[in-house]
């Protein structure tokens, strides 16, 4: 599910029509990173792998590969992105046609205009301000079976839904079999032990900032190295 489901955040970041054709319509990067998917730290790290492998694997691919993201945020990135240049060619046929007017059906069009876009609907926006990119396990962590990350992630949340949202943990697997994590506003410890799991959070009218702190139990099969974060926060409308 597209996170962008407020009309206006989706315009904002539409191309000024009269830019249209001189600039090129959002990266699947950017529009990524407007979804709450990946931080701009991850799409710049993706760039400069991409530049540095000859630029033939596509952005997308290898956000994937590095587990910043799954295949079907990437598909939903480029719907969204499609929905984007579309909107974008119509607000510049509407300006064009609302230019050629004559200056009292400018204004006319101007207050239907006004008319239309007075309702707000419901929206969500996940911010991330930092998150681990590893985890190194030692010979230590092995025997006690659990590596602790402090403050591995920090994220900023804004909500106007008075349902509230979820908070989706997705891809926890070998060598880690489950996980602990505090720091989510309002609760204690939350124990996750499946590839997917949801977190419900009641609304707020402030934006709400979370720093969260891991406990990773380890497979018994686990070898001592450096291995991927393991886990992709994203947010899902309640």
């Amino acid at each position: 599910m597209i996170r962008a489901t407020n009309i206006k955040e989706i315009m904002d970041i539409i191309p000024r029509s009269d830019d249209y054709l001189s600039k090129p319509p959002l990266r699947i990067g950017e529009v990524l990173v407007q979804m709450g998917c990946v931080s701009e730290n991850h799409v710049q790290y993706a760039l400069e792998k991409q530049k540095s492998s000859g630029a033939q694997k596509k952005i997308g691919d290898i956000l994937i590969e590095e587990g910043y993201v799954t295949k079907r945020h990437v598909r939903e990135a480029l719907k969204l992105q499609s929905l984007l240049v579309t909107a974008a060619l119509i607000a510049a046929f509407l300006v064009n046609q609302i230019v050629g007017m004559t200056p009292a059906a400018q204004a006319s069009s101007k207050a239907k205009s006004m008319e239309i876009t007075t309702r707000v609907l419901p929206h969500w926006k996940l911010s991330v301000e930092y998150q681990a990119q590893e985890i190194v396990i030692t010979e230590e962590d092995i025997r006690k079976g659990v590596v602790e990350v402090k403050a591995g992630t920090r994220l900023t949340i804004k909500n106007t839904s008075k349902a509230g949202y979820y908070l989706l943990f997705e891809g926890l697997g070998k060598p880690f079999k489950s996980l602990s994590l505090q720091g989510i506003n309002g609760l204690g410890e939350v124990i996750i032990t499946s590839p997917n799991a949801l977190v419900h959070q009641e609304y707020s009218k402030t934006a709400r900032t979370h720093e969260l702190s891991y406990k990773f139990y380890l497979s018994d099969d686990v070898k001592p190295g450096t291995y991927p974060w393991p886990v992709l926060i994203t947010l899902q409308p309640s």
